[in-house]
């Protein structure tokens, strides 16, 4: 998947709702997904604006 800047936040709050109600989505969380939310995650912790 790739997903445009200006809609981080979507994507991020969409993914939120799928990790904590696995059953809304017909397909599992890839690995490289989730170390791609943990490094926008600090990116965003340290008001990092890339």
């Amino acid at each position: 998947m790739h997903w445009s800047s200006l809609n981080m936040l979507q994507v991020m709050e969409l993914s939120k709702l799928e990790a904590q109600y696995p059953h809304i989505i017909n397909e599992g969380t890839s690995q490289e997904f989730l170390h791609k939310v943990k490094t926008i995650s600090a990116l965003w912790a340290k008001k990092n604006p890339t």
